[in-house]
């Protein structure tokens, strides 16, 4: 599990089906736990940060985005 995540799902194994190289595995979910936090991790530059309000995934798209594309703000 990651540390400080904001949701851990508790599964047994159903089904395992296997294509090629890739495996699909199907579970039943007996638990979860959900935190109280509210910030969502992101990967980002080889690292995990947390993104705590809507203005920082703004500026998490602005600086990730290349220079020739606009970036849409979607927030209210």
């Amino acid at each position: 599990m990651l540390a400080d995540a904001l949701a851990a799902i508790d599964c047994e194994v159903e089904d395992v089906v296997e294509r090629h190289s890739h495996a699909i595995v199907i579970g039943r979910v007996l638990d979860v736990a959900v935190s109280a936090r509210t910030a969502a991790l992101a990967y980002w530059q080889g690292r995990y940060v947390a993104i705590d309000q809507d203005e920082d995934a703004v500026k998490l798209a602005e600086v990730s985005v290349p220079a020739s594309r606009t970036v849409r703000k979607f927030l209210p």
